[in-house]
Order: C-alpha cells, then sequence, then structure tokens
C-alpha cells in the first residue's frame, strides 16, 4: 500500500474525469447550501486561485446570462447556482473516532491518498529518532511500538503490509532496531478479527 510504499501514490489514485462520460459535466466545487423548494445547489470553487470563475452554462445556471458569478462576502471565493431537476447527495463517510478521547489527536488514519503519506512518514520518523543517541531502549521501544485500533479488512492488511516493510526493507537499514524493538499490535473490539467477513 502507499502507507509503507509498496504501491506508488499515482498507482491508486484515478482521475475522476476519466471514468465519467463524455456526456456528463463534472464540476469540482464544494456545496455550500441546498434549496430543495427551488431545486439549486449553490457551490463555491474548493480551488480558488484568485480568479473569478464562470462556471456552466445557460441551462445548468439559474441566470439569464451564460453564467452567474456571486461573491459572497463571508468568503472571497466565488459562488454559482446550478438548477437541477433530481439531486442525489453522496458525500461518502468520515473517519469514525467511537468518540475515544485522544484518536483525533494522536492517530493515524488509512482513508486518503495524503493519510497514506502522513503514516509512511511518521513510521519514517519514528525509526529514525530511535536510532538517535542516547535514546533509552525504553523510549526505542515505545517509538517502534505501532498500534493498529481495527480488525477489519484494512486494519488487518494495514498490519501485514506493515510487518512485510519493517522485516523485508527496514531490517537492512536498521537490523539491530527490527531484531529487538519493533511491535506490532492489533486491537479489536470483538473476539475475532475480520469479524465483518
Amino acid at each position: 500500500s502507499v502507507s509503507v510504499g509498496t504501491i506508488e501514490t499515482r498507482s491508486v489514485v484515478e482521475p475522476l474525469r476519466s471514468l465519467v462520460s463524455p456526456r456528463v459535466k463534472f464540476i469540482e466545487n464544494k456545496c455550500v447550501d441546498i434549496d430543495p423548494k427551488q431545486k439549486i445547489v449553490t457551490c463555491r470553487n474548493s480551488r480558488h486561485d484568485g480568479q473569478i470563475l464562470n462556471v456552466g452554462n445557460k441551462d445548468e445556471i439559474d441566470d439569464d446570462s451564460s453564467s452567474r458569478q456571486v461573491h459572497d462576502s463571508a468568503h472571497t471565493r466565488p459562488a454559482c447556482s446550478i438548477k437541477y431537476d433530481l439531486l442525489i447527495v453522496a458525500i461518502g463517510s468520515a473517519n469514525n473516532t467511537f468518540n475515544t478521547p485522544g484518536v483525533e489527536e494522536h492517530a493515524h488514519f488509512l482513508k486518503e491518498i495524503t493519510d497514506a503519506r502522513r503514516l509512511r512518514s511518521a513510521i519514517s520518523d519514528a525509526f529514525e529518532s530511535a536510532m538517535s543517541p542516547g535514546q533509552s531502549e525504553e523510549n526505542r521501544k515505545r517509538l517502534l511500538h505501532f498500534v493498529i485500533v481495527g480488525g477489519g479488512p484494512t486494519g488487518v492488511e494495514f498490519a501485514a503490509e506493515l510487518a512485510d516493510y519493517v522485516q523485508q526493507d527496514l531490517k537492512y537499514y536498521f537490523p539491530y532496531l527490527v531484531a529487538n524493538d519493533v511491535k506490532i499490535s492489533l486491537i479489536q473490539s470483538s473476539d475475532h478479527i475480520l469479524s465483518t467477513m
């Protein structure tokens, strides 16, 4: 996976535009308001670069002109309103921390590409920190104890990939640490892993 470097980011990311039909008009924007009575969605450019953008055409925009530009006083990003016949709201999912204190501040998630990059960097940093002169054995073991919460498919797969990464790659650079200090723990709330399968 990307988080342990066995796959490059570009190999797991597919541009959405390559998947949509030529008859589909894809607009990457942030939805800021939905008016179900008027059947209008108000969007704001999520990648604003300081330019006023013209979005849409006469059939899709709720103005008589070819496009409508709106500046919200609270935001510097231009907004546009798009009429719809049928609206499907499919916003995806968010990480569930189960209201466990400290998770948001101290845990790494495995949802987005940026999460995988951060996690890979944190693993490398842990090994480099553990190699610093003067590190106590106790602190080395703390730095190199990787705890994975969740025994579902994602957690189990990551635990296995992390173990492979440590044993097949990192042991050449950190042989002493891999032999003596690395520990990988998988925590699951039920009495067996992969309970969803």
